[in-house]
Order: structure tokens, then sequence, then C-alpha cells
């Protein structure tokens, strides 16, 4: 994993820690930490949660079930966040924690792919009133 899939996977699991900071405190970095600067520290200011190393490693495992099942669309099934849950059954994380990141990158992949059925629409859309005129 290169450091820009990186950072993008530390700030999912800055956003799972966030959410779920009073349900499962362990997957918060507490206080200053000798860990490598980020770029979660660059956008924080002091206000990102950061998660601990550990719990971004299982983030990167989810992400990798995630975009294996759905490459560069969105699988659409009956159960579809239970069948990712048990496809990462083997990832020692709080099943709270795999549900909102399975829900999380669902929403995020819906709303790519809406943006690119919009930009398609928009640029149709002008080419036919270029022919019009």
């Amino acid at each position: 994993m290169d450091q820009l899939e990186y950072d993008g996977v530390e700030n999912v699991a800055g956003y799972l820690c966030h959410r779920l900071k009073n349900v499962l405190p362990h997957i918060v970095e507490s206080g200053q930490s000798n860990n490598s600067y980020t770029w979660v520290n660059h956008l924080s200011e002091g206000g990102l949660t950061k998660p601990t190393p550990q719990f971004v490693e299982k983030v990167a495992r989810m992400e990798k079930i995630f975009t294996d099942i759905n490459k560069d669309s969105l699988y659409a099934c009956k159960g579809y966040i239970q069948m990712l849950i048990d496809k990462a059954r083997d990832i020692d994380c709080d099943q709270e924690a795999k549900k909102l990141f399975f829900r999380s990158r669902m929403f995020f992949e819906i709303r790519k792919l809406n943006a690119n059925i919009a930009k398609f629409n928009y640029q149709k859309k002008r080419k036919i009133s270029k022919f019009k005129k």
C-alpha cells in the first residue's frame, strides 16, 4: 500500500474512531505518540480523532476485502453488508466497527458512482444542445 492509499485508509479509520470512540475507546490513539507525521495530522489542527496503527491495519484489510468484491462498480445483492462482514470474519475487530466501515464505504462508492453518472449526463446534454443550434 503506497502512502496516498495509507493516508486515505487512515482518514476513514479516523472517522470510524470518531463515531465509535465512546463504545470502543481502545481504537483511539491516546495522547501524543511518536508515530510519523501523516495526512491526518496535517488535516487535524488538533480536532480529528487519530486511530491506533493496529486499527488502521485492520481497516486496510477490510478495504482490501471491499475493493476485491466491488472492483470498479458496486456489487448489488441481498444482505450486502452481512456478506462483507462474513468475508471479514478473520479480522479481529469489533462487529460494530466492521458494520460502520462497510456501510460508510458503500455510501462513498454510491456517491462516486452518482457523480460519474451526473458528469456523463451533463456532457451528453451539452453535446445534444450543440447539435440543436
